[in-house]
């Protein structure tokens, strides 16, 4: 488990091939996301995996959202995403559930979310799939939600995530953990 967690690195579409877990995978998978840190079990994370058809009209609706509010990085937008359309298969979006508490704050649940996302991350390396985190700007996300059926308050999509599987290795140097740990 050290290793894996060692090791856990961010796959750009460039290097993805598609292929997306199998069914036995997924159920892990959502075992792992199952175990995260999660204040008070509220239970403020969610996951929509979408395939195939879905997939591919999903990508093409956000490139159509994307190129219309930023015209100027159109040729860019459609590029990125239809790499994004031959590389991977599946895509995973994440969202938090924000729900008023008197105990935990609705900081509390984002963090859950947060967790929950990191054990997503992390399982889908350990099984040797690659994946990235795209974050969405807030005027686009209100229109994705609409697409997904996600309701519009109280919610917010923390992360697409295109699933595919590594065709070379990666390393990333990663920081000397003396920059930002401290023994007292």
């Amino acid at each position: 488990m050290i290793e894996i967690l060692q090791n856990r690195v961010s796959y750009p579409i460039s290097i993805l091939s598609p292929n997306s877990p199998t069914n036995d995978e997924w159920d892990n998978i959502w075992k792992c996301v199952a175990s995260a840190p999660d204040y008070g079990a509220l239970l403020p994370y969610r996951f929509i995996v979408l395939k195939c058809d879905i997939f591919k009209n999903t990508i093409k609706q956000l490139i159509k959202w994307l190129s219309d509010k930023y015209p100027d990085s159109q040729d860019k937008i459609i590029k990125y995403w239809n790499q994004l359309m031959e590389n991977t298969d599946c895509m995973v979006i994440s969202y938090t559930v924000k729900k008023p508490n008197k105990i935990y704050s609705i900081k509390d649940q984002e963090y859950g979310a947060i967790s929950a996302v990191t054990q997503f991350y992390i399982a889908l390396n350990s099984l040797g799939y690659g994946t990235y985190w795209i974050s969405i700007d807030d005027n686009i996300q209100q229109s994705l939600k609409q697409c997904l059926g996600i309701e519009l308050e109280n919610t917010t999509i923390t992360g697409l995530f295109p699933i595919g599987t590594p065709i070379k290795e990666r390393k990333k140097k990663r920081p000397n953990y003396n920059k930002f740990v401290q023994y007292k």
